[in-house]
Order: C-alpha cells, then sequence, then structure tokens
C-alpha cells in the first residue's frame, strides 16, 4: 500500500517560523516548555528528539485558537508528517 505523501514539502524556514510564531503566540505553558526544549532535543536526539517534542507541543496547543493557529499547527503537523517517514 502506497503511503500519501503532503501536498507541499514544508522547508526547515516555515518550521522556523512556525515555532517562532507558537512561541510567542501561543500561551499555554506545557507547550512553551517544550518549544523551548527543541535546540536540546535537536542536540541530544537528533531528528527523533526534534519530531517529540513537537509532537508534544502540538498536543499541548489544542486550546490555542484562530487562524494563525490553525495556520502554525497546520505547518508543524505538515512537517512531523513528513519527518516520520524519513526516520
Amino acid at each position: 500500500m502506497a503511503t500519501k505523501l503532503p501536498a507541499t514539502i514544508v522547508t526547515p524556514r516555515e518550521v522556523a517560523d512556525a515555532v517562532a510564531t507558537a512561541q510567542r503566540e501561543c500561551k499555554d505553558s506545557y507547550a512553551q516548555a517544550y518549544l523551548e526544549a527543541l535546540p536540546i532535543a535537536a542536540e541530544e536526539y537528533g531528528a527523533k528528539g526534534i519530531l517529540v517534542q513537537l509532537l508534544y507541543a502540538l498536543n499541548n496547543m489544542s486550546t490555542w485558537r484562530g487562524e494563525t493557529a490553525r495556520a502554525t499547527k497546520a505547518t508543524l503537523r505538515a512537517f512531523v508528517a513528513q519527518r516520520e517517514r524519513r526516520v
């Protein structure tokens, strides 16, 4: 069975912009903690660490609402989906 690829590829720049937006606008303290830990996770665990941190952050962003929130979370979800196939 073929795996469905995302319609567009999310670039690292788009992810960095989405993370910066979430850090600036999402008020959930747990999501903030996971986003702040991204550099440490990347250094210690590589790509898998980044994916885990983003998944935890996304889970805690569930109460963040609005158009910016939807677009930011969609970018992060698409990045996780495309990277999960590689790790």
